[in-house]
């Protein structure tokens, strides 16, 4: 008869940075200069880094010797902490070998790893008996993003993976839309589109799908103050007009003959930020 499995440490990157162990929060109380090093070892999860190079990552304004020492603390107290999980499962999570410190990426659980799963999974596509599963791993993925990765943390170390994952958080929202429009949930693709314009409000591609969808609705009032709304979003964001898709589905809603059958994914058109230009910078971070 096979043990029962070990539960596995939950480590949150979206949003505020925490990590547990059923309701117990570990590393409560830690230096902040160990969570720095905890948070980007569970980000790089599962692989292995030389001392060297961390020392030089996280304490990049010290010599070397201090770097090193510095390591060596902040190692000592991760260890503590996770103590709290008891000796052994702190060394199955924390591996530390003579040069080399890794997050085992069996042991632990993390959000990112969950709404990148979801993502992958749409990717490969699904059989048609599949497809409820599939919406159903969406939506509890997109659950998971509660802000940004390490909001707040302004750490060049994390800048390129909280694009990619907010990034994947709305390739997410936008499949969901399409589908909730697909199956006649007009008032989830509406909260879906609105989640995902909170997180950018130049998306110009999710502007025209919350047009689509108040005029499915019957609401054509509501889909014009959308474009309105798109219009200042892209002005004030990138200085932009909007694209010629956009202003036509405009002239077609105006004129009554709206669209009449749900979009698909190679309808909903490329994204705004297709179109900013090159070296424009994105108001990612604010």
């Amino acid at each position: 008869m096979r043990p029962p499995m070990k539960p596995k440490v939950k480590a949150r990157l979206l949003g505020r940075f925490s990590i547990s162990l059923a309701s117990t929060e570990l590393m409560v109380g830690a230096p902040q200069k160990a969570l720095e090093l905890l948070a980007f070892l569970v980000l790089h999860a599962g692989r292995p880094y030389t001392r060297e190079s961390l020392a030089a990552r996280m304490w990049a304004g010290a010599d070397e010797t201090h770097a090193r020492k510095y390591l060596r603390q902040a190692l000592w107290q991760l260890h503590s902490g996770l103590d709290r999980v008891g000796k052994l499962r702190a060394d199955e999570i924390l591996r530390l070998e003579p040069g080399w410190v890794c997050i085992q990426v069996e042991h632990v659980w993390t959000d990112i790893g969950a709404l990148k799963a979801a993502f992958e999974r749409t990717r490969r596509g699904s059989r048609p008996k599949e497809d409820d599963d599939c919406v159903a791993d969406m939506k509890k993925a997109v659950e998971l993003y509660r802000g940004e990765l390490l909001e707040g943390w302004l750490f060049d170390w994390c800048a390129a993976e909280r694009e990619f994952y907010r990034d994947v958080y709305l390739t997410l929202l936008d499949r969901l839309i399409v589908s909730c429009e697909k199956a006649g949930d007009l008032d989830g693709g509406i909260t879906y589109a609105t989640r995902a314009l909170e997180c950018d409000r130049a998306r110009e591609r999710t502007h025209r799908s919350l047009m689509r969808l108040h005029y499915l609705a019957g609401d054509r009032t509501r889909a014009l103050r959308q474009y309105e709304r798109c219009v200042e979003a892209l002005r004030a964001e990138l200085d932009v007009a909007p694209d010629p898709e956009t202003v036509l589905l405009r002239k077609e809603i105006r004129s009554g003959r709206g669209p009449t059958k749900p979009t698909t994914r190679r309808e909903q058109g490329s994204s705004t930020a297709q179109r900013r230009a090159p070296g424009q910078a994105k108001r990612r971070e604010r």
